[in-house]
């Protein structure tokens, strides 16, 4: 094998590729001992294109170089290196210089690599880093055999819905500071998509709180293929790989067979990620629903003016080693709520915010975490910030007066 391409190239390719060598279980030592190509990035060379992957139960990417004028395919071959290794030799490179990618296999390979279990190196690769026809520097890798590489086949497969990279990353990120990344029952480490009728809804929950985006599927940044559809995937890990596709991309999400991964794909990257267990579906909270919910009582309150109030009633928690939420009072007529720090064997700080004039009261105060609060806020679009509480009281909603798309709800807390 004997490739040669931009450096910028390689390195990119083999970030995209490499991502499913790099998990936690691909990159565990003794695993690596019996079945090392899990950890490494796989490189084939054809007349045609030069192909980048990786494979592991949990994520396997796949990227491909079409062969062209700065991408020159010189002996077609396939190997098999150790990704990490392989990443931080390509970081001692110069930039801006090309690089010759060459494979050659040991002398003793007819041996059996497997003996003794071991897995044992078959080859090497060399690359060369050279700017104009001069060589800068070089670095070399162990491979391993190829027959240890798990394939993955992307091709049998059904379209779910399309949608454009850029627009996926925003749904995604506004959605996954309310999941918990390190939630044993893996449950709420994930992120839902639903894919129902004229719209393609994201959400995100830890169970206390929920986040909940929606986007048209207009058939220009969204499209819904099959409809119906309902995926349940880690959140970090859909994040880490919104970053492999470019923003003008259109982004095909495909079921596969198994019914337990789903594919991100575009002409030249396939990500393939492993979805949540029946059993994390079925006690996953059916999140759309909430959208139904009936939140009949209304304020409509300046933003800056109730991050400022909150912000200051936590200063009052934190100085009274009080639970970090805000006790609101809401009045039929009134154009202010009242909002008080804790009450907790002292004078309560409180806070006036100017809103609306409110139409109805609440039975009772409502109790609201002020982080939860300042989150979402964050993440709604506009100068005022609409909050509605449900019949019973238990549910705030937070939305934006201009923008519909996104839509937060949190539990109520004790009011002591």
């Amino acid at each position: 094998m004997k490739i040669t391409m931009p450096l910028k190239q390689l390195k990119d390719a083999v970030e995209k590729s490499s991502l499913g060598a790099l998990t936690k279980d691909a990159q565990d030592e003794d695993r690596k001992k019996i079945k090392p190509t899990d950890s490494c990035v796989k490189i084939s060379a054809s007349k045609d294109a030069v192909t980048f992957e990786s494979s592991s139960k949990e994520v396997s990417a796949l990227h491909s170089i079409p062969v062209r004028d700065d991408v020159v395919v010189e002996k077609e071959g396939i190997c098999c290196a150790d990704a990490k290794s392989y990443l931080k030799m390509l970081k001692t490179l110069p930039t801006d210089c090309s690089v010759q990618i060459s494979y050659e296999a040991n002398k003793d390979c007819g041996k059996d690599p497997y003996e003794n279990i071991v897995i044992k190196p078959n080859g090497k690769l060399t690359t060369i880093a050279f700017k104009n026809k001069s060589e800068k520097t070089r670095g070399t890798n162990d491979t391993y055999p190829v027959g240890g590489f798990t394939q993955v086949d992307y091709s049998r497969n059904q379209v779910l819905f399309s949608i454009n990279a850029k627009l996926l990353k925003q749904c995604v990120s506004q959605v996954i500071f309310a999941i918990c990344p390190k939630n044993l029952s893996n449950i709420y480490d994930n992120v839902a998509i639903y894919a129902l009728g004229n719209k393609i809804h994201f959400a995100g929950t830890d169970g206390k709180r929920c986040a909940i985006y929606s986007v048209d599927a207009d058939e220009k940044d969204a499209a819904i293929i099959l409809d119906g559809q309902k995926i349940l995937i880690d959140g970090k890990l859909l994040k880490d790989f919104c970053k492999c596709f470019g923003k003008g991309e259109i982004i095909d999400v495909i079921g596969c067979e198994d019914n337990g991964h789903v594919v991100l794909a575009t002409e030249n990257t396939k990500i393939r990620l492993q979805t949540a267990s029946k059993e994390a579906k079925r006690q996953f909270p059916n999140a759309i629903n909430l959208l139904d919910l009936a939140c009949p009582t209304t304020i409509t309150v300046d933003k800056s003016d109730f991050l400022s109030a909150i912000e200051f009633l936590s200063l009052c928690n934190l100085s009274l080693c009080n639970p970090d939420k805000s006790i609101f009072y809401v009045e039929q007529g009134k154009s202010e709520i009242k909002i008080n720090a804790t009450r907790r064997g002292t004078e309560p700080g409180t806070a006036l915010v100017k809103c609306e004039p409110i139409k109805a009261s609440l039975a009772n105060p409502v109790a609201m975490s002020n982080r939860f609060i300042q989150d979402c806020c964050k993440r709604i679009v506009g100068s005022w910030v609409k909050i509605s509480f449900s019949l019973d009281e238990k549910k705030t909603k937070m939305e934006s007066t201009t923008d519909k798309r996104f839509v937060h709800f949190m539990q109520s807390m004790t009011v002591e």
